[in-house]
């Protein structure tokens, strides 16, 4: 997933960022621990991605698979 925009270093920062969201998502889904992330986010981030996940922890998988069927 490489665009080239001309810019010096957007190709990094874009394989980064792609990789970066993967692991949100897998922290959300289950499959990551939130505490990989820690060096990489804000505080502020890090509290909400653990806030997050303590909503779906709250949820049970029926639940999130009658919501996401919509």
């Amino acid at each position: 997933m490489r665009v080239n925009t001309g810019a010096p270093g957007t190709e990094d920062v874009q394989l980064w960022a792609a990789r970066f969201a993967q692991a949100v998502v897998e922290v959300l889904g289950g499959d990551r621990p939130l505490p990989q992330l820690l060096r990489w986010t804000s505080q502020q981030v890090y509290v909400e991605l653990d806030r997050r996940l303590k909503l779906l922890a709250r949820t049970s998988d029926a639940e999130r698979r009658r919501r996401t069927v919509r």
